[in-house]
């Protein structure tokens, strides 16, 4: 019987291996650093355009309760998929004047009727109406939610 002889080159890595599951290594890495960037990121534009539309939608209904005017809002959808929700002044300083809320980077979606009209007169929103934020990023999906209520008062979920 012959004895197996001690060979270190046999037991060892070589420097080509070493490099090639390091980088392997970094290549995992990096993607799971892109993927959690993209997935705050999404979170990010969510929560900015929701804080957009609230803003909008509280200075609006501010000014029609201080100059007792009305409005209505129009969910437009236009042909290349993009919606928008649009407001036409119906009466006050701001008559006929028309205005626009349009979405960036993420996409806007309405429950509900298509229109809702607002009175300053009576602080009041017919009928009441929810507006959804939705944005991809990566592998998860952020949304929230921008609620007008029947009274007029203008939240976010």
């Amino acid at each position: 019987m012959r004895k197996k002889s001690f060979n270190p080159r046999n037991k060892a890595y070589t420097l080509i291996e070493l490099l090639i599951a390091v980088s392997v290594l970094l290549l995992i890495a990096s993607y799971a650093i892109c993927t959690a960037a993209d997935n705050r990121n999404a979170d990010f534009i969510v929560r900015r355009e929701a804080e957009e539309m609230y803003s909008w939608l509280t200075e609006r209904t501010a000014f029609a309760d201080a100059s007792v005017s009305s409005f209505t809002l129009a969910f437009v959808t236009l042909q290349n998929g993009e919606n928008r929700l649009k407001l036409i002044w119906d009466s006050g300083p701001y008559y006929a004047r028309k205005e626009e809320f349009k979405p960036e980077g993420c996409t806007l979606s309405f429950s509900g009727t298509t229109e809702c009209v607002y009175s300053g007169e009576w602080h009041t929103l017919t009928p009441a109406a929810s507006f959804m934020f939705r944005c991809t990023k990566g592998m998860k999906t952020a949304s929230r939610t921008v609620s007008v209520s029947g009274q007029g008062y203008v939240s976010i979920k």
